[in-house]
């Protein structure tokens, strides 16, 4: 019996094992077996009209059906795929399978700082001038962001009026509260989901000893963050 965290087991089974793309698809099922599924069944007529048609699209004949490839799933994976589809928030199912297959955990804006940033846009912008804004620049990290950004050609994107006077550089809302809280609500539903399958699974296994989740509830409190094998996906 192998020990694993329940966020290790999904990825495996979802990744590794392919178990939503193959069950979904039904691969590896009978007609019958699919038909008693709720899918579509597919055939071909064997008295050799649908040969002939098939010549017909391709303008050629292709000799041999293939070789037949046994698709097994591992029977814990099953059990995992089967917990998954049950949970009943549909949220905490696409999460779930999206973040296992891709090895990843929500984004949890464990980071965020909401602030403004300028928009930046390519300009020429003479000497004079230049020496100007990059003379007033305050110190620290706006200061040399703005500096980075001059040097590959790029500058606060200026708003004048109708007399062609400056009155401001446009800016965007980075981190905004709405989008922390968004954040957060979906890795709270998605670590949520986590706990209920953790405890469902631990009874339907046969090769794995199910843990966890090791994971923290709320990352941006603990400064845990992190990912799995990845980046955050937003």
């Amino acid at each position: 019996m192998q020990h694993i965290d329940i966020e290790d087991l999904l990825a495996w089974a979802y990744r590794d094992q392919l178990v939503g793309d193959l069950i979904g698809r039904g691969v590896g099922l009978h007609a019958i077996e699919r038909h008693a599924a709720g899918m579509s069944v597919y055939g071909c007529s064997a008295d050799g009209v649908a040969k002939i048609a098939e010549i017909g699209t391709l303008g050629c004949r292709v000799d041999g059906g293939g070789a037949g490839m046994a698709l097994a799933i591992h029977p814990d994976a099953e059990a995992v795929h089967d917990a998954v589809i049950s949970l009943p928030s549909k949220v905490q199912r696409g999460v779930i399978i999206k973040c296992a297959k891709m090895g990843i955990r929500p984004n949890c804006a464990d980071n965020a700082r909401f602030h403004m940033e300028p928009v930046f846009k390519t300009s020429v912008v003479r000497k004079k001038q230049r020496d100007g804004i990059l003379g007033n620049l305050p110190v620290g990290p706006q200061g040399d962001r703005i500096r980075d950004m001059a040097a590959r050609g790029l500058w606060p994107e200026r708003i004048y009026d109708r007399n062609r006077n400056l009155i401001g550089h446009r800016v965007t809302v980075v981190d905004h509260p709405d989008y922390t809280k968004t954040c957060r609500w979906l890795y709270a539903e998605w670590y949520a989901g986590l706990v209920v399958l953790a405890r469902v699974v631990a009874r339907t296994l046969r090769d794995h000893v199910v843990t966890g989740p090791a994971v923290p509830a709320m990352p941006w409190e603990t400064k845990y963050g992190g990912t799995l094998r990845g980046s955050d996906v937003a």
